[in-house]
């Protein structure tokens, strides 16, 4: 009866061993599916080091953006004082020029040479001096 009682235990503890190894086994199965998935998914996330250096790349593009956009503020405050300057010095020719018409049309009218009266007989020709011609400013 020994042995009858024993070999049932030892029945009974293989049954209960060979179980066990059955759950060990099923759930180490399942967590190499689990870790071929994670794996499957985690190659299309980026690496580490791509999105360091890609993250360098941005920001070193806005720093060169920031300062091409300083630098057009500027050459656009440049450009609107010097279309100042250019309207400016527009204005002033037309004006230099109408007086410049306004003078030439009055010398027309007015000759800017004087003629001497009739010399007289008694002066000698070394005493009479012809008179310059007048030189008018663009104030008058």
């Amino acid at each position: 009866m020994l042995w009858g009682v024993a070999s049932t235990v030892l029945s009974v503890l293989g049954f209960l061993a060979w179980g066990l190894f059955e759950q060990y086994n099923s759930s180490l199965a399942e967590l190499r599916a689990d870790l071929k998935h994670f794996n499957e998914a985690s190659s299309t996330f980026v690496k580490r080091d791509t999105m360091t250096r890609f993250r360098e790349q941005a920001k070193a593009q806005l720093a060169e953006m920031q300062s091409v956009t300083a630098s057009n503020r500027h050459l656009e405050a440049e450009l609107k004082v010097s279309e100042r300057a250019r309207e400016e010095t527009s204005r002033e020719l037309i004006r230099i020029r109408e007086r410049l018409a306004f003078v030439e049309g009055r010398q027309s009218v007015t000759p800017n040479v004087r003629e001497d009266p009739p010399a007289k007989l008694d002066k000698t020709p070394a005493d009479h001096q012809p008179l310059a011609p007048r030189r008018m400013s663009l104030g008058e």
